[in-house]
């Protein structure tokens, strides 16, 4: 699928805007830690701490600029050869080594349905923001038949990340997708609040969409839908 034209600009704009500003803060980011090891030993413990705070700051600021680059380039998708969901879906565990997946076999008859590179970045970013709310539960991974929920037509595949947070309202869920939209505190769920934004984008320019739906006994569903054919 071809960028929005709608969109192409102000994403040049931002990417542009995004790259100054991390070139900036990296040069300021330097500059404060050569002072920070040129005054060691001579600081006190609040002057110390002041600088600490400076130096996380420009690292959260550097993250979320990043963040924003990557906002303005899913809407071109990714490069790269198509390859098989299932290959897709079983590289998860080496994209997530240190946290508990439970993902879910693809069925044989999908085992020839191939994916564009921006489907499996798009689940990561669902990945990304379901362990972020799951907290020490596992995040879980299936997929199913689109006829088999009745959600959309035959002939399409659903991905589901469900996580097992405190779940979003309807409201919040249709709002969830806006580009640094939170519901909850940076000191309570940390993140720039771009990870759907970024799944959204990505899936639409693979074709494919994604919506989220209250889970099963609490938490969130958060379901990719890509055509099989």
């Amino acid at each position: 699928m071809k960028p929005d034209p709608a969109h192409d600009e102000s994403d040049r704009l931002l990417l542009a805007l995004a790259h100054d500003a991390r070139a900036h803060l990296r040069r300021s980011l330097t500059g404060v830690q050569i002072v920070d090891r040129a005054a060691a030993g001579r600081l006190t413990s609040e002057q110390h701490e002041q600088l600490a705070g400076v130096i996380a700051a420009n690292k959260a600021l550097e993250q979320l600029f990043g963040r924003l680059s990557d906002f303005a380039n899913a809407n071109r998708g990714l490069p790269g050869k198509a390859l098989p969901l299932r290959a897709a879906l079983a590289g998860l565990h080496l994209r997530f080594p240190v946290c508990e997946l439970r993902v879910g076999e693809v069925p044989e008859e999908w085992a020839g349905v191939m994916v564009p590179p921006a489907i499996p970045r798009a689940i990561e970013e669902l990945i990304e923001n379901a362990l972020l709310f799951s907290g020490q539960a596992p995040v879980e991974i299936t997929a199913a038949a689109g006829e088999a929920t009745g959600a959309v037509p035959p002939g399409c595949i659903e991905v589901c990340v469900r996580d097992h947070g405190p779940g979003l309202d309807e409201q919040e869920r249709t709002a969830a997708f806006e580009p640094l939209r939170r519901f909850h505190s940076r000191d309570r769920f940390p993140g720039a609040g771009l990870g759907l934004a970024i799944c959204r984008r990505l899936a639409r320019s693979a074709g494919a969409s994604v919506r989220l739906e209250p889970a099963e006994g609490g938490g969130l569903a958060a379901i990719l839908t890509l055509s099989a054919g």
